[in-house]
């Protein structure tokens, strides 16, 4: 949370919230009914900031600093795992 918190996203800074309740968490639920504790799937939401709703067009530029910020998040999130 505080890397993606912490990173230089166009316009200002990304609001980052665990533990939000939302509908859905079907994916979730397969994952864990199949594969129980050998498994971690995690739901990343984000609000739909990167496109016109009225169009569907996304902003590309967007949704490509929200992809390289996703990937820049990776490594501390495997550490993060490896200490469970």
């Amino acid at each position: 949370m505080a890397h993606m918190q912490s990173w230089p996203f166009p316009g200002g800074g990304l609001d980052v919230r665990e533990n939000v309740k939302f509908r859905g968490g079907q994916l979730s639920r397969w994952v864990h009914q199949r594969f129980g504790e050998s498994a971690c799937c995690l739901a990343v939401e984000f609000k739909k900031f990167f496109m016109d709703e009225w169009t569907g067009q996304p902003n590309r530029a967007l949704v490509g600093a929200i992809g390289e910020a996703l990937r820049a998040a990776g490594p501390g999130l495997v550490e993060e795992l490896r200490r469970l």
